[in-house]
């Protein structure tokens, strides 16, 4: 039981409670307390039984203590310690010496009126961006140095500290946060989720019907989130424009596709900013976003069950089934948007911006084709005689390697058979196929003439090792590779400037050559 004890203050965290008591008894960093308590985050403890060890040293009931954890507030009623929230209501604290540790927000005017400074529970959850009570930014680092703002041990690297610190005091440059000149907070919609949050845990227990309404409209203030940090959705938002600073705020940062609690306070302003108001006015504006921005149900799906019941019936009833309303042109715009930002062109991306890959514009325009053209076939002779000379530097032995994967190409288009059949074709069997191009050769010259360049290299290449016997196997694998995984990479390389919409396999240039080979139909 420690010497010297004190009381919690109103709204204190547990973190601040332990740290101010240690401060009492000239503990300078964290004392040896309690294995649970040492390296972790005391606001996020669950363990009645570490909880009471603190109830006990510190002399007060252990419902307080309990009462000074982040799960005592309402906002977090009904989640479990492990279960994955996104984005995150808290944000982390990192105990030990780490050179970028992440803290609890702060409000400097808060803590130049307390008496005995100290830490707000309430400062640790991702929204509370604003102090409703002075109308001020809350400060997430020290303004000077940029070292976290609490707990002064988190992201030490420095020793031990030689003089005791004050809660507020930064141990890097030694500036108070009650000395800082918080900025005025303009944002009406930062303000007003700061006061519901505030105003959460500050409802008494006849007032239960407004603390959930509160927590609904901030879990539905979530759900709206979601949409902007999901990869499913942050393409529609693109186009609307109350979210335009909020992905140039995540660009700027580097920040897509991390969790909401780990963005830093001003790209979180951003984001809440441009999702607070579409709660307001419910629901036409917000159906009126989903409109411009073309969301639909399925960008709802992957957190569907964390929408206050409320929001989900909305979702439900009036944006409809995705892929439903899907037009003709929304297709072609869409494909549009994905050709000027650079981004590929196909089903599945086009599909999760109009909200289903299977209505039927998105099939017409952009399922893939099995029967190529003509005119593709020339130009995939082509590509294989690019690749074939596209080396000029190599060794020689991979030139020869080049030359047996072009030539499996072009047999397997003259026979009719699957790349993986050549690998059991005999020298015969070769010779044979080349001669039934030679003989055709008048309808195409150059399919002929990359077929023996090809050819030539191939066999000099398995000569030169003593692999061509008379009737021996003339297709061998190379450093233990198949054939065919050669003959595929030269396919592809081929097929570079070919419709993209046109499958990558080799069966899709046989369709109409079922009687005549390839030079017959050039």
């Amino acid at each position: 039981m420690l010497l010297l004890r004190d009381i919690p203050l109103a709204g204190e965290s547990l973190s601040s409670f332990r740290q101010r008591v240690w401060a009492l008894n000239a503990y300078r960093l964290f004392p040896v307390f309690s294995p649970e308590l040492r390296r972790s985050d005391p606001d996020l403890q669950r363990s009645s039984d570490a909880l009471a060890k603190v109830a006990t040293r510190v002399g007060t009931p252990q419902a307080e203590i309990e009462g000074l954890t982040l799960w005592a507030h309402p906002l977090l009623h009904g989640f479990s310690e492990h279960k994955q929230l996104h984005p995150r209501w808290i944000i982390p604290l990192r105990y030990g010496r780490h050179p970028l540790g992440t803290g609890s927000m702060a409000c400097p005017e808060c803590l130049r009126q307390d008496g005995d400074v100290y830490f707000r529970a309430v400062w640790r959850l991702s929204v509370m961006l604003t102090c409703p009570l002075h109308g001020a930014r809350l400060v997430e680092r020290c303004p000077q140095c940029g070292f976290p703002s609490w707990p002064y041990a988190a992201a030490s690297q420095a020793t031990l500290f030689t003089s005791q610190l004050d809660m507020d005091e930064c141990p890097r440059c030694r500036l108070r946060l009650r000395d800082v000149v918080s900025d005025e907070e303009h944002c009406q919609s930062l303000i007003s989720c700061s006061k519901d949050v505030w105003a959460m845990a500050s409802v008494s227990g006849v007032e239960a019907e407004r603390s959930d309404f509160l927590r609904d409209r901030l879990c539905g203030l979530r759900g709206i989130i979601n949409l902007a940090l999901s990869a499913r959705s942050k393409m529609k938002l693109r186009r609307v424009g109350a979210f335009e600073a909020t992905f140039v705020a995540l660009d700027k940062a580097g920040a897509h596709g991390s969790a909401f609690d780990r963005l830093d306070a001003s790209t979180r302003r951003c984001v809440v900013a441009a999702a607070w108001p579409l709660l307001e006015e419910w629901p036409e504006r917000f159906l009126a976003f989903a409109d411009d921005a073309g969301v639909s149900t399925v960008d709802f799906s992957e957190h569907w069950c964390e929408l206050p019941p409320w929001m989900r019936s909305v979702v439900a009833t009036k944006l409809g089934q995705p892929g439903r309303f899907v037009t003709d042109a929304d297709v072609l715009r869409t494909i549009e948007l994905l050709q000027s930002q650079g981004g590929k062109v196909n089903r599945e991306s086009v599909g999760r911006l109009v909200g289903s890959r299977h209505s039927r514009p998105v099939r017409a325009r952009l399922s893939k084709r099995s029967a190529a053209t003509t005119e593709e076939l020339q130009s995939l002779i082509h590509g294989l005689e690019r690749f074939l000379d596209s080396a000029p530097g190599r060794r020689v032995t991979s030139k020869q390697v080049r030359g047996r994967d072009v030539s499996a190409v072009l047999i397997s288009l003259l026979s009719q058979r699957p790349l993986s059949d050549l690998s059991r074709w005999v020298k015969s069997d070769v010779e044979q196929a080349a001669r039934t191009a030679t003989r055709n050769g008048s309808n195409d010259v150059a399919f002929c003439a990359v077929l023996i360049n090809a050819l030539a290299l191939a066999t000099a290449f398995y000569e030169a090792r003593g692999k061509v016997g008379h009737g021996g196997p003339f297709f061998l694998p190379f450093r233990g590779a198949a054939l065919e995984r050669g003959a595929q990479k030269a396919l592809r390389a081929a097929m570079v400037g070919i419709d993209s919409q046109l499958l990558r396999r080799i069966e899709v240039f046989w369709i109409e050559a079922k009687k005549t080979c390839p030079c017959e139909r050039m």
